[in-house]
């Protein structure tokens, strides 16, 4: 399944004496999506996706934010998609040759693989595991173990799922597994995830996701933003952080208040979740009915996709009540201008379908890009924050402080309430 964005990291770690606080650099890759529906190739994609009875089309509105691990003995090095909704984490056996297992030329991206044989401190878990993702993603194999290092952080010892079968799906996407940092709720046979392998070297048992925000969506190899693990990004983020508990210890879903746009207001509280794996944001029917009405959008049936005229101006904010706090999401934001002959806009807002027991809305970069995210593994709760974008707000980040920035007291804890 084609995913919107790619992101490299890259690895900066800061040392304290309360524990470890890393932040990476993010950088946008190419934007293989907005291409396709630039081109007019969306159509036949979706075309394909109808006729094979899929019906979770807003799945193809994901985003990738890659973390870098190295596992073994030399190690090896492979790049992993960063996944706030599951617990799994798995790469691609060196074992597998099909296409999908080293990637299809289309896909602009040859995987890495991780070599049982080229490590000498690799072990066979002797059990089967096998995961299937929302998106389509699938991966079955073995259970490993191995030495098991990122972001500064190391494990003499880590369980994670060694994928001898991938689906197509995985074969066009840049990823070389999965790195999960969902709740343990849900492991596969009894992996526990390496995040929560290391809480004890962190400063503070959480990360934060900052998403940095450019006027060229398009644009590529730009800084795209900031992963902190261990800590609060006081340096991208608002010092004023709102927290808000889980639902339950089971995802990061929190109670959405209510919504608005325009002289609509839907108080009615629902569930929602923050994931940075999501481009899009996903709404209800109902909400998506009242974005169309206000922001004078057209559905394209072929596309799946609400378009804007590009030259619209003043559009209402999407305005999302959570905590009892409004945080409100610009045009900026959830029109994207992808250059299109037609001088037509997307609208980054697509219909989720749930079945009653998923989250009524999801909150993905749309949102995300204007409000920091910190996932508060101890105290289970997320805490959203006003994030600070340096090309918007015309303010200058001196890029070679980044190591000084690191060199701070111990941040303050949260409230515990």
């Amino acid at each position: 399944m084609f995913k919107i964005l790619s992101i490299l990291l890259l690895l900066i770690v800061c040392e304290i004496g309360y524990g470890k606080i890393i932040q990476h650099q993010i950088f946008k890759k190419y934007d293989r999506v907005t291409k396709l529906i630039k081109s007019g190739e969306w159509k036949q994609i979706i075309a394909q996706s109808r006729n094979s009875g899929n019906e979770t089309l807003y799945d193809w509105y994901d985003d990738f934010y890659n973390i870098n691990v190295t596992i073994g003995t030399p190690p090896q090095t492979l790049s992993l998609a960063l996944d706030t909704n599951s617990a799994v984490t798995w790469v691609i056996d060196s074992a597998c040759y099909t296409d999908y297992c080293v990637g299809w030329t289309v896909s602009d991206y040859d995987k890495n693989q991780y070599f049982t044989f080229n490590t000498t401190t690799y072990k066979n878990a002797s059990r089967l595991f096998s995961v299937k993702y929302a998106n389509g993603d699938e991966a079955s194999g073995w259970v490993a173990s191995d030495v098991f290092k990122f972001d500064g952080f190391s494990l003499s010892r880590a369980e994670f799922g060694l994928a001898e079968d991938v689906n197509k799906h995985v074969g066009f996407e840049p990823i070389d597994g999965y790195f999960g940092v969902g709740w343990p709720t849900f492991d596969v046979d009894g992996m526990t995830p390496p995040i929560w392998n290391i809480t004890d070297q962190m400063d503070q048992q959480m990360f934060t996701i900052w998403l940095d925000r450019h006027p060229s969506f398009l644009e590529y190899g730009s800084n795209g933003g900031q992963i902190t693990i261990g800590g609060l990004d006081t340096q991208n983020c608002n010092v004023n952080f709102n927290w808000v508990p889980l639902n339950t210890a089971a995802q990061w879903e929190f109670k959405l208040d209510s919504f608005s746009i325009s002289s609509y207001t839907d108080s009615k509280t629902v569930a929602a979740i923050s994931d940075v794996g999501k481009s899009f944001i996903g709404a209800p029917y109902w909400a998506l009915n009242k974005i169309e009405k206000f922001t004078y959008a057209s559905y394209d049936l072929e596309q799946d996709i609400y378009f804007v005229h590009c030259n619209r101006t003043g559009l209402p904010d999407l305005i999302f009540t959570i905590g009892g706090v409004k945080y409100h999401v610009p045009q900026s934001e959830y029109v994207l201008d992808l250059n299109m002959s037609n001088g037509m806009c997307v609208l980054a807002v697509y219909e989720l379908k749930f079945n009653g027991f998923s989250p009524t809305w999801i909150l993905g970069d749309s949102f995300i890009r204007s409000y920091c995210q910190a996932y508060d593994m101890q105290n289970r709760r997320v805490v959203f924050s006003t994030a600070h974008h340096s090309e918007i707000q015309k303010k200058d980040y001196n890029k070679n402080n980044l190591f000084s920035n690191c060199i701070f007291n111990k941040p303050e804890s949260f409230p515990n309430k």
